[in-house]
């Protein structure tokens, strides 16, 4: 279920029903563990064939999307419609469930693209620091997962609720729990300064994406969590490329 809800990957048809989706969302992390080796078989033949900056960079923003089918970029375009609106809370989870799509959706994803592209393209000479990377698109997705379990609900429907209603909370969130703080780990072990700086950064997000849920909207909903992943996962790219070019600067300087 979790494969089928988060990603274009086939997967065997099974009946949505609280037994069935119990476990569910433990699963999601897994999603950026094929997107992480999506992206690391293509770092591979951009080397082994001298492919250009430039698409190298276009087409590690594109796997991420193309193998979640946009479900996370839909949110987050819903997500600053919302916000942009200044609208009253009612409003705002009105304008979530619309399907048009607003200017300032458009103009930050537009933004948001470009920006990934340019960051994206920095790692071509630099390819190390592409494990940091990769373990980010499952601290993006175990942390999403975490929120739609552990915060109130803006409404009494929708995916957020859905998954939320029928989890085993308690073993969910310790499982977690105990995901994430591996994968936080495997980042500190990998590069401690950049490690460290992503793990200040993951909890400064994390608490401001939960002020903006509850302050903004009431509550998490689907949109919101993939606002959260969207946004987290161009922040780790921007850490690394910052961390790496201060460690350069450094190295110069001894």
């Amino acid at each position: 279920m979790a494969f089928s809800m988060y990603s274009i990957i086939p997967m065997v048809e099974v009946e949505w029903d609280k037994n069935s989706m119990k476990y569910a969302l433990i699963f999601f992390p897994m999603v950026g563990a094929i997107i992480g080796a999506g992206v690391y078989l293509w770092i591979l033949i951009a080397i082994q064939y001298n492919i250009s900056e430039f698409l190298f960079a276009a087409v590690m923003v594109v796997i991420p999307i193309l193998i979640s089918g946009g479900i996370h970029m839909d949110g987050f375009i819903d997500t600053i419609d919302g916000l942009s609106s200044r609208q009253p809370m009612e409003r705002k989870l009105e304008i979530l469930k619309d399907p048009n799509v607003g200017a300032f959706g458009v103009l930050l994803c537009v933004i948001y693209l470009l920006l990934a592209f340019g960051i994206a393209g920095q790692f071509y000479r630099t390819p190390n620091s592409i494990p940091v990377i990769i373990i980010g698109y499952m601290i993006s997705r175990a942390l999403s997962a975490y929120s739609i379990t552990t915060f109130k609900t803006a409404k009494n429907s929708g995916l957020a609720y859905i998954f939320q209603d029928n989890a085993d909370k308690s073993s969910v969130k310790k499982l977690l729990f105990i995901i994430i703080s591996f994968l936080f780990l495997s980042i500190l072990y990998y590069n401690l300064g950049i490690g460290i700086v992503v793990l200040v950064m993951s909890l400064l997000w994390f608490y401001w994406y939960k002020r903006i849920c509850y302050k903004e909207f009431g509550g998490i909903t689907g949109d919101l969590a993939g606002y959260f992943l969207q946004i987290y996962e161009i922040m780790i790219m921007l850490i690394v490329v910052i961390c790496g070019v201060v460690e350069r600067n450094m190295g110069v300087i001894l």
